[in-house]
C-alpha cells in the first residue's frame, strides 16, 4: 500500500479576505472591484478569486469521456476536389470529416475509399434531402455497414433554416411534417442534430444561448414524441454549438449545456446520449492582420475541449476573408493536433471540474439559462417566440450593446481596434453583405462578427 505523503499539511489555509487583501496589495490599493469585478451581460457579477467560503460543495465530473473527434469542415462544391480533400484530411490527422452539401450529387464518388465506421461524419445538406437519405441508405447497404455502429449524423434541422433565412420552405406545419418523414428514412441512423451556432454568432449572451438551445432541443423532442411518445427510435441527439474565445466562459457554457441537457431529459422521463459537437465561432475573428485569428481559433479550441465536446472543428483563420487554402486548413487541424498531442489534454476527463470559479460560473449560467427556458416555453415555446421576434429583439440588443463596447475598447480585438497595422490594404478585404428584411415569414438571426463596423469603415476612406 502507498505511503500517504501529507503534501499541503504544512501549509496554513487561506481564507477569501487574505485573497482579496493580496489582491488589493497587488493593485497598489486600488479599489479591486472597481477594477477586476465585472457583470456580464446576462447579469452574472464574476469576482477575481473564489473559495470554498462560496461554494462549499464541489461537483462530480459532468462527464467521463476524454477523447474527441478531430474533425474538418468542407464545403462541396466540386464533389472530384472535395473528394480528394477528405482523403487528404483524414491522411493528416482529422478523424472525422463534416460536409456541406450544396447541389445533389453521385454520394458513393464523392466517399470513394472513406471508411465510414472508423470516423465521424456529419452532412449538412441544403434543400431537399430525400435524394440525400436514399443514396445514403444504399450506400451503407452496399457496403454492409452495420447501421448502428455508424457515426453519421444529418442535418435536416428546419428551425435554423427558418432562423437563418427568415422564411419557411413551405408552412411551419407542412416542414415540420417533412422533417418527421426525413428523419423516419434515417431508419436506424435516426439522430437529430440540432444547429445552435446561430445563436452566438448573432450575438446571444451565454444564457440566453443556453436557455433558447434547449427550447430548440425540447421542440425536436416534442416532435418525435407526436408519433413515438417513448421516444424509442431515436439513439441520440447531437448539438452544433459556437465556441468564443472568452476562455472561462465558454467551458463553463459547454459544462452548463449538459446539466441542463440532463435536467431537460429527466423531465422527459428518457435517456438519450447527448453528442456535443463544437464549431470555433466566427464572430470575433478579424479580417483585419487576421493571422491573430490562430490565437483566437486557438482559445475557442482548447475551451471546446475542456468544456467535454465530443467533436470539434477548428474553422480556418481566413474564414472571414476568403474561402480556406490548403495552409489555413492544414493549421485549423493542427490546432487540435498540438491540443491533443502535445499538450496531452484527452489524458483527463472534465479537467474544470474542482475549479471554484468554473464550477460558480457553470452553476449560474445553468440556472439562467434554465429560466430562459421556461420563460420561452411560458410564451408557447421557441416557434412561437422567434415569430413574435422577442428572442430576437433580446439577441439583437446584446449584440448592440457588445458592438458599442468594441468601438468604446472596452471589448479588444488586437490588430483591429488595438495596435491596427495602418500599411494594411483594406480593398483585399470581404464587405459585409447587406440583408433584406422584406417579404419575410419572421425575423431571421443575421450572424454579425464585432469587427465588421471597424473594417467597413477602414474600406470606405481607402
Amino acid at each position: 500500500m502507498a505511503e500517504h505523503i501529507p503534501l499541503f499539511e504544512n501549509f496554513p489555509p487561506v481564507s477569501k479576505q487574505q485573497w482579496i487583501e493580496k489582491i488589493i496589495r497587488d493593485l497598489k490599493g486600488q479599489d479591486y472591484q472597481e477594477k477586476l469585478v465585472y457583470t456580464t451581460p446576462d447579469g452574472i457579477t464574476v469576482h477575481p478569486c473564489y473559495t470554498r467560503e462560496d461554494k462549499p460543495s464541489l461537483r462530480q465530473p459532468l462527464f467521463t469521456h476524454t477523447h474527441w473527434e478531430i474533425m474538418e469542415h468542407l464545403v462541396v462544391e466540386d464533389p472530384q476536389i472535395a473528394h480528394k480533400a477528405i482523403l487528404h484530411a483524414l491522411q493528416n490527422g482529422a478523424t472525422g470529416i463534416s460536409l456541406e452539401i450544396q447541389n445533389e450529387l453521385n454520394l458513393s464518388e464523392l466517399l470513394k475509399d472513406v471508411e465510414l465506421p472508423y470516423i465521424q461524419t456529419i452532412f449538412h445538406v441544403q434543400g431537399q434531402s430525400a435524394w440525400f437519405i436514399q443514396q445514403l441508405n444504399q450506400l451503407i447497404q452496399q457496403r454492409g455497414y452495420d447501421k448502428k455502429s455508424l457515426q453519421i449524423a444529418v442535418n435536416l434541422d428546419y428551425i435554423h433554416r427558418v432562423l437563418q433565412t427568415g422564411k419557411w420552405e413551405q408552412s411551419e406545419k407542412e416542414d415540420a411534417n417533412q422533417w418527421k418523414q426525413a428523419q423516419s428514412l434515417l431508419g436506424d441512423l435516426q439522430s437529430v442534430y440540432i444547429q445552435g451556432s446561430l445563436y452566438h454568432e448573432a450575438g446571444a449572451s451565454p444564457a440566453c444561448e443556453l436557455g433558447a438551445l434547449i427550447a430548440h432541443i425540447h421542440t425536436y423532442l416534442s416532435l418525435v414524441a407526436e408519433d413515438d411518445p417513448q421516444l424509442q427510435t431515436l439513439s441520440r441527439l447531437c448539438v452544433e454549438i459556437a465556441v468564443g474565445q472568452d476562455y472561462f466562459m465558454e467551458i463553463a457554457k459547454l459544462r452548463a449545456l449538459r446539466k441542463l441537457y440532463a435536467l431537460l431529459i429527466e423531465e422527459w422521463g428518457i435517456e438519450i446520449p447527448l453528442h456535443v459537437h463544437g464549431v470555433t465561432a466566427a464572430r470575433n475573428l478579424t479580417v483585419l492582420d487576421s493571422y491573430n485569428n490562430l490565437l483566437r481559433t486557438s482559445t475557442a479550441a482548447m475551451a471546446a475541449v475542456c468544456g467535454g465536446c465530443n467533436s470539434l472543428v477548428v474553422m480556418p483563420f481566413d474564414q472571414p476573408l476568403k474561402k480556406p487554402d490548403a495552409f489555413s486548413l492544414r493549421m485549423a487541424r493542427n490546432i487540435q493536433l498540438i491540443l491533443r498531442d502535445e499538450s496531452y489534454m484527452d489524458k483527463i476527463a472534465d479537467p474544470a471540474a474542482g475549479s471554484y470559479y468554473i464550477e460558480f460560473l457553470t452553476m449560474e449560467l445553468a440556472e439562467k439559462a434554465w429560466k430562459n427556458f421556461q420563460e420561452i416555453e411560458k410564451q408557447g415555446g421557441l416557434i412561437a417566440v422567434v415569430q413574435q421576434g422577442s428572442l430576437q429583439e433580446e439577441i439583437v440588443k446584446t449584440a448592440k450593446a457588445a458592438e458599442k463596447a468594441f468601438k468604446e475598447g472596452k471589448i479588444i480585438l488586437v490588430g483591429t481596434n488595438k495596435f491596427p497595422n495602418p500599411a494594411e490594404k483594406p480593398e483585399l478585404m470581404r464587405k459585409t453583405t447587406t440583408h433584406d428584411f422584406a417579404d419575410k415569414d419572421l425575423q431571421p438571426l443575421i450572424p454579425v462578427r464585432l469587427a465588421e463596423s471597424i473594417e467597413n469603415e477602414r474600406i470606405s476612406i481607402s
